[in-house]
């Protein structure tokens, strides 16, 4: 196979790892912080775009090494040495970044699906909230305990600050 031949596959390798560059760069630039729905979905979108580039980084990798190794005459064992260890740097970095900016991606992906999406307006005041008396009454306590626990203990819109104003109102 020819110089060229082999120069062609290089320049596709350094597509694919441009492409890789500029959604990592895109990831890097973003303020995590302040994620919303429409960052959300290009983070989505760049990340399904990514998915493919490993594949044909491999397949494009692999063919390098062929005609690396495929020289008029046969290699040498230290020919293909020399051509492993000048290989195997490119297919690991290459494989290093993109499983990191892959688990990056879907880290922060995971961390907006599983964020509590409940706006402040929606809670009840606290001055809104009917506690359950207790009557001193044993019958009564189960009854009690389950409505206290699930408008207050259990209550992940109430901040732990803001249920012991509720419980203790002065």
């Amino acid at each position: 196979m020819s110089a060229s031949n082999e120069s062609e596959l290089i320049t596709d390798r350094g597509v694919i790892k441009g492409k890789l560059t500029r959604t990592r760069n895109y990831f890097d630039g973003l303020d995590l912080s302040k994620i919303d729905g429409k960052m959300f979905n290009q983070i989505k979108m760049r990340l399904l775009k990514l998915e493919p580039l490993l594949d044909e980084f491999s397949e494009i990798q692999t063919q390098i090494e062929k005609l690396s190794e495929d020289k008029e005459e046969p290699p040498s064992s230290d020919e293909t040495e020399q051509v492993e260890s000048e290989q195997s740097p490119e297919r690991q970095a290459f494989a290093d970044s993109y499983f990191d900016s892959a688990a990056r991606m879907s880290s922060v992906m995971d961390d907006f699906t599983n964020k509590p999406t409940i706006k402040s307006e929606s809670f009840p005041h606290h001055s809104q909230i009917k506690l359950p008396s207790f009557s001193d009454h044993f019958t009564l306590w189960i009854a009690y305990r389950d409505s206290f626990t699930a408008l207050v203990d259990k209550n992940k819109s109430i901040s732990e600050k803001k249920s012991l104003i509720i419980f203790n109102p002065r």
